[in-house]
């Protein structure tokens, strides 16, 4: 009863929450802030953000003295796809000009849910029920807020929600692997999927960036 009478409604995920679940969001929101392009080039979407601090690309971003330097599982990912894990090292100030690049192509990361998954061992069918439910506002937050000019789906378990991830739904046409199915960089083998969707953006880049 005392959770309950203190829940609140989470941007992030849609669900009700504790204080200590809406001030984690609200500081993930700060670290993806500081490195969110004003024009958004490609959209990186997955389905949730990771549950650990070290596979979570913006984690520590911005902070003088980041408690992270390198970068792990999703979002080491990420910069394979990004053609940038070469410049991810161990130190705190590569990790920063890591995302100040990332950012300067244009590339943002965003997911579904934003809040890292609390059910049982973080089930893809029980964040897909979420994410369903909560993809009303996502739509309208990359459509209305994010504005990005293409998208690349980058969790195998969005391809069960291509019929609602339309590139009319989200507003901008859609980067998929073999155009069928999104990037499983969450996958089975997730190098080899982040090097195809790299090999795309490579061929996609404007020159000059």
């Amino acid at each position: 009863m005392i959770s309950s009478a203190f829940a609140l409604p989470c941007d992030g995920c849609g669900r009700s929450a504790p204080p200590a679940h809406i001030a984690a969001r609200l500081r993930r929101l700060e670290w993806a802030t500081r490195f969110r392009p004003v024009h958004i080039g490609v959209l990186f979407l997955g389905l949730a953000a990771p549950a650990r601090n070290e596979d979570y690309l913006y984690a520590g971003a911005g902070e003088e003295t980041p408690a992270l330097k390198g970068f792990e599982g999703e979002a080491r990912h990420i910069l394979h796809a990004a053609g940038l894990e070469a410049m991810a090292g161990e130190k705190s100030a590569a990790r920063a000009e890591t995302l100040a690049e990332f950012q300067h192509r244009g590339y943002f990361l965003a997911h579904l849910l934003e809040c890292a998954p609390e059910t049982s061992g973080g089930e893809a069918s029980g964040l897909l029920a979420i994410a369903t439910s909560h993809l009303p506002a996502v739509l309208a937050r990359i459509r209305r807020s994010l504005k990005p000019k293409q998208i690349a789906l980058v969790s195998s378990s969005l391809e069960s929600m291509l019929g609602h991830l339309s590139a009319e739904a989200l507003g901008a046409p859609l980067l998929l692997d073999g155009r069928e199915k999104p990037f499983a960089l969450d996958g089975v083998d997730p190098t080899a999927a982040a090097e195809r969707l790299r090999v795309l953006l490579e061929g996609n880049r404007e020159p000059g960036r």
